[in-house]
């Protein structure tokens, strides 16, 4: 009896066990997996023909798709013709850009099918009626422009200033902007060109473009007592003030070495066109210094200068050509300058460009 209560025990716990097994498994149990499919939107095309072919830049067609837009560009065949494929179902609108001869029509407003080709037909430009107007400018000083170049239609124009005046003028330009691009003769440097507008039947004036001469001479000559002289010097002549800054130095100037320095300076008023002129303003002197230095830390030594507006100095220069063209002066001078003696200053001859 009692093996009989055990054995019914034992059945009793093998069924409880068995019973929480199967319910611990059926909470671990995975799903089976779900498969996703992501649905690709219907797409159609869009075709057309521009008319005449080539009057058209580029198409742009525009769309909103979940609240964003989307733009599409092509640029039509050398036939006139566009298609753009892979469009999403749904409304455009087209804008046509137009090169610069003719008008674009009014934007159009079409609608994609799926799985179609939506033929909007021949588009049609209008010929734009081109104005002419012409561009007129000056170089200053005439002879420093070599070249002036602009663009017109894709060309390259090219215009050479009058030596003369240093105007220039570019006729029967198609109305528009123009970039100018200058280029410099010898000894010159071009100022920055802007843009200049040409309206139709009108002169659209450029203005004056300065340019910069470098201002150095090739030939500067004269004695100094009894010593002759050869100094390169710059030289400008503005508003009729002619200034001439001659250096020249001699031995070794590096590792303390021994050297020489001669300066000669002329400053004359008034200067308008060739002849002679007589020092006696303010404003006139001829000088000239000179000095032995040396040193390795600085120059040490001694000069001495010399002046024409120093008491018993006196100084005349003949201008013998001022070339306003190639922006050159040429001339003679002597001088009597004083200072600790009295020095002349005998056959001095110069030829130099100005600035």
């Amino acid at each position: 009896m009692a093996s009989m209560k055990t054995t019914i025990t034992c059945l009793l716990l093998c069924l409880i066990l068995a019973s929480c097994k199967k319910s611990e498994d059926a909470k671990n149990e995975k799903p089976d997996p779900v498969s996703v499919i992501t649905a690709i939107p219907a797409t159609g095309s869009l075709s057309g023909i521009i008319s005449p072919a080539g009057a058209a830049k580029n198409i742009s067609i525009t769309t909103i798709i979940n609240s964003k837009s989307q733009k599409h560009i092509t640029i039509p065949k050398s036939d006139g013709s566009f298609l753009i494929d892979t469009l999403p179902a749904g409304n455009y609108s087209i804008e046509f850009s137009a090169n610069e001869t003719y008008t674009a029509p009014e934007t159009m407003n079409v609608s994609v099918v799926a799985d179609k080709k939506t033929e909007v037909g021949v588009v049609k430009f209008v010929k734009r009626e081109v104005g002419y107007g012409s561009m007129t400018g000056t170089v200053s000083p005439a002879g420093a422009a070599s070249q002036i170049q602009i663009l017109v239609a894709g060309t390259i124009v090219k215009m050479t200033p009058d030596p003369i005046s240093g105007k220039f003028t570019f006729d029967r330009l198609p109305e528009g902007a123009y970039q100018l691009y200058l280029l410099a003769a010898d000894r010159f440097t071009a100022p920055v060109a802007g843009k200049v507008i040409v309206t139709k039947d009108a002169v659209s004036d450029a203005g004056i473009y300065k340019f910069e001469s470098y201002g150095y001479s090739s030939t500067f000559n004269f004695k100094a007592g009894d010593t002759f002289r050869e100094m390169p010097a710059k030289v400008t002549l503005i508003a009729g003030k002619l200034n001439i800054i001659a250096n020249l130095a001699t031995g070794n100037m590096y590792n303390a070495g021994a050297y020489e320095s001669h300066s000669l300076t002329i400053k004359l008023a008034n200067v308008t066109k060739p002849g002679t002129y007589i020092f006696a303003g303010n404003e006139d002197e001829l000088s000239y210094s000179t000095g032995r230095y040396f040193g390795l830390n600085g120059p040490m030594g001694s000069g001495v200068r010399y002046s024409s507006r120093y008491s018993g100095g006196k100084a005349e220069v003949t201008i013998t050509e001022i070339d306003a063209v190639h922006g050159t002066i040429s001339g003679t001078f002597n001088a009597t300058v004083t200072g600790i003696r009295s020095l002349p200053i005998t056959n001095g001859v110069f030829k130099a460009s100005y600035r």
